[in-house]
């Protein structure tokens, strides 16, 4: 869940919903600067799914015990994460192997610092008594990621598959990143920001996206990286007043019948 305070209240957006934006991103990525990605039915699905299992979750949210307000995406506890990232990964290897590729690639790399070299990543950043854990459901996505590249690498090709699989899965947390800065932002108010590095293609080449927000519901984009300008797309949101969080039934009953929004953004070119 992503949660925003809203008029004294809270504005929720689910994290099924942002994904559901980042798949948008990715069904229009590509033109004459920017490779479309491929195989693409497999790449949008990824991106439409790489939150899945955050579903069941979403039928029953939870208050952030110390603060009594809504628990959002990044204090979810770790055993609970593991379990709903687990169901997510499933579902997509069993819709699409390649798009449970992906996806199996972000699950781990929320653990590993996306595979980068980043010393904050989430098992570094958590306590010792919760590394095993992490530290398995790591190995369990390294040996069905290998299992799914031997299965869909043509023959002779797997390290031409697995550079492919790799740019992709940076595409896919591009996708993310810019639905997450729709999502979790005030555009009056966000900052410049920059997605890098961003891959243009499958040759190797990586630059910097600028992301521009330009008040009160767009956002600039240079390099502009998708087929049409402007892009128009929106994510369906929930607000409920701060009293709905007394405790944690009132909670779930409130966000049960919340009065529903959709927020629209427009995405173009700087």
């Amino acid at each position: 869940m992503i949660i925003r305070s809203h008029n004294g209240g809270y504005l929720l957006i689910r994290q099924t919903d942002h994904a559901l934006l980042s798949g948008r991103f990715a069904a229009h990525w590509g033109n004459e600067r920017f490779a479309r990605p491929e195989p693409f039915e497999s790449c949008h699905l990824a991106a439409a799914l790489h939150d899945f299992g955050w579903g069941a979750w979403e039928k029953q949210p939870k208050l952030d015990p110390a603060t009594r307000q809504p628990l959002d995406f990044l204090h979810v506890s770790a055993p609970d994460h593991i379990a709903l990232y687990r169901a997510g990964i499933a579902e997509a290897v069993r819709r699409d192997a390649y798009a449970g590729l992906l996806v199996s690639m972000h699950g781990a790399g929320l653990y590993r610092g996306r595979y980068g070299p980043d010393p904050q990543s989430r098992i570094a950043r958590s306590p010792d008594a919760l590394r095993p854990a992490m530290l398995a459901y790591v190995a369990e996505q390294d040996a069905l990621q290998a299992q799914l590249r031997r299965s869909l690498a043509p023959v002779g090709s797997m390290d031409e598959f697995g550079r492919r699989a790799e740019t992709n899965h940076r595409l896919m947390q591009k996708w993310d990143r810019l639905s997450l800065c729709l999502c979790t932002s005030d555009l009056r108010w966000a900052p410049e920001g920059h997605l890098a590095p961003c891959p243009t293609g499958y040759g190797g080449e990586e630059i910097t996206l600028t992301l521009r927000p330009a008040w009160p519901s767009s956002v600039a984009v240079s390099p502009y990286p998708f087929d049409v300008t402007p892009l128009v797309v929106c994510v369906e949101a929930r607000t409920i007043p701060a009293s709905a969080c007394a405790d944690e039934e009132t909670y779930r009953r409130a966000y049960r019948h919340a009065d529903r929004t959709t927020l629209t953004f427009e995405v173009h070119s700087a």
